[in-house]
């Protein structure tokens, strides 16, 4: 099977961070099972060592949009050599979007880490007055549209006001992986979230949880799940939207 994964923030570049972590993992297990992988992501050629049956290709920038389309068109232009199976990106800034929808004969799957709408959720902005009043006029723009179309109503979300929403981050977001053939998630909470915010068809949700592949004296490690210490170990960022 060949597979393309799109994510400019492959582990080792320069932004890299639990989305690149996941594709690193991704890629070894693929490889593992004699999988043909090929990732396109930012940066340069030579900034990430060769991997047996992996081949790397760095399209453009990483800022969006700009490397939606680079990705898009270098995918594009690969699948007319040689075809690829499966097509893989995250929700995140919808760096899959043009590739998608320039391919349409490859399998294609969104892999939820979290969405710009939950990212921003956690960083604490404070609207202005008007921005609070736009954004709950979009929202009953919304319910009396699905009104005048005999469709469900859409609930009115209050809370999310504490935050800045990205309409237009959102909406691409969402709109891809709408789109999608499966769409993965970690978690049975984000599965809800795919669901019930989003409105995916829950048939084609998938939940699996991040690979993680160890190495070295990390494959040897022998850790207790039932341990008495009251000591918590954590890595990553110390921030709220991380979870800790």
């Amino acid at each position: 099977m060949r597979v393309a994964l799109i994510s400019s923030e492959f582990a080792g570049l320069p932004g890299s961070g639990g989305i690149g972590t996941y594709f690193h993992h991704l890629v070894r297990g693929l490889v593992r099972a004699k999988c043909e992988v090929e990732v396109f992501t930012s940066g340069k050629p030579g900034d990430l060592p060769a991997r047996d049956g992996v081949v790397f290709h760095h399209p453009g920038d990483s800022a969006p949009p700009d490397f939606a389309v680079w990705a898009g068109l270098a995918f594009r232009d690969r699948h007319r050599e040689k075809r690829f199976d499966v097509l893989e990106c995250g929700e995140l800034k919808a760096e899959g979007k043009w590739a998608s929808r320039w391919v349409r004969d490859v399998a294609f799957v969104v892999r939820l880490h979290s969405p710009s709408l939950i990212l921003n959720r956690y960083l604490d902005f404070q609207l202005t007055p008007w921005a609070y009043f736009k954004k709950l006029f979009f929202q009953v723009t919304v319910a009396l549209g699905a009104r005048r179309r005999r469709l469900p109503l859409p609930p009115i979300y209050l809370e999310p006001f504490a935050f800045s929403w990205n309409q237009e981050a959102d909406l691409e977001e969402r709109a891809m992986t709408q789109a999608a053939d499966a769409v993965v998630v970690m978690n049975d909470e984000m599965r809800e979230f795919a669901k019930g915010f989003w409105g995916i068809d829950g048939s084609v949700v998938k939940v699996v949880p991040n690979p993680y592949l160890p190495v070295g004296r990390a494959s040897e490690a022998n850790m207790s799940l039932c341990s008495k210490g009251k000591t918590l170990g954590f890595l990553g960022r110390l921030e709220p939207r991380k979870g800790i």
